[in-house]
């Protein structure tokens, strides 16, 4: 993004940051995936509390969120490195 993003709703500047993605390890940066969330299987059964899906890494792309520190709205950019 290469321009400063400026609220929809109000008109002031976005402040930009990301969402945390905190499981069991570290805490990483969110990431976009094409397609519908499809549950990992474990010998053909779904699991009972369906916490995993089916990633491909290759897919991905990292979450960038902007916050308006004026109203909180936040916008949601999946951007690539062409962005």
């Amino acid at each position: 993004m290469t321009t400063q993003p400026v609220c929809t709703d109000c008109g002031e500047a976005l402040q930009i940051g990301f969402i945390p993605d905190s499981t069991l390890g570290p805490v990483k940066q969110s990431h976009w995936h094409p397609g519908p969330a499809l549950h990992e299987k474990f010998l053909g059964l779904m699991a009972g509390d369906k916490r995993g899906v089916k990633t491909d890494w290759e897919q991905t792309l990292p979450i960038t969120a902007y916050r308006c520190p004026g109203c909180g709205l936040i916008k949601i950019y999946a951007l690539s490195d062409t962005d």
